[in-house]
């Protein structure tokens, strides 16, 4: 990876800047992959039967197509994750429940559904335009082995993938790969799921896309 955590954004300042979410930000394609190349050639002369890259910036599915279109080979594979664990996950990591009172909890979850929401339509849009393979996180959760079934990767590389690997996610002790939904689900108020809800409702087509439904 290009970073520990994957997100090659990080390697260009203009790349992650406040905007990286605005799908007309200009950015230097070149210059882009000029940075990347550099580092995996780096990665590449201390471990040399390196010849995968992973890339998963979250922001660059805005300007994906350019990005691949950098490269001569590249594989995309599009991920989600159910949107009411999505939202606690993402409350309670970039907020203190502490700090914020009832009102302004339901409002912070309502901006984080409305983001789920434009996200996921950008995902089913690349998916269906370029026919790419939809691995959610709780399928992957369930059978990490489908990744591999996926992604069509170099001979000899899929061999090399450990399945039953124990990972660090974001501050987490190491763990092997399990679903965290329902514990992360279990945070959220009978409030806050209907206000979820009353947000997600009009979009059940986008919920059902990657097989998610309304609680």
């Amino acid at each position: 990876m290009l970073t520990p955590q994957g997100e090659g954004q990080w390697l260009l300042p203009g790349l992650c800047a406040e905007d990286r979410w605005d799908p007309n930000k200009k950015v230097n394609l070149q210059s882009i992959k000029s940075v990347w190349l550099n580092k995996y050639q780096k990665e590449k002369s201390v471990h040399p039967k390196v010849n995968v890259v992973i890339e998963k910036s979250p922001p660059n599915m805005m300007r994906i197509e350019e990005l691949a279109g950098l490269f001569e080979s590249y594989s995309m594979l599009a991920n989600n994750r159910d949107p009411y664990a999505n939202c606690s996950s993402r409350l309670f990591r970039y907020h203190d429940e502490k700090d914020i009172n009832s009102e302004r909890r339901l409002d912070i979850l309502v901006d984080l559904a409305e983001s789920w929401i434009v996200r996921s339509k950008r995902i089913r849009d690349l998916v269906r335009k370029h026919d790419i393979p939809v691995l959610t996180y709780e399928k992957f959760c369930e059978n990490p082995a489908l990744l591999i079934e996926m992604v069509p990767f170099p001979d000899g590389v899929a061999e090399t993938v450990i399945l039953d690997a124990q990972v660090k996610v974001k501050d987490y002790k190491l763990q092997s790969i399990s679903n965290q939904n329902e514990r992360q689900i279990a945070c959220l108020t009978a409030t806050d799921i209907e206000r979820l809800n009353e947000v997600l409702e009009p979009h059940r087509d986008l919920l059902s896309f990657f097989g998610y439904g309304l609680r």
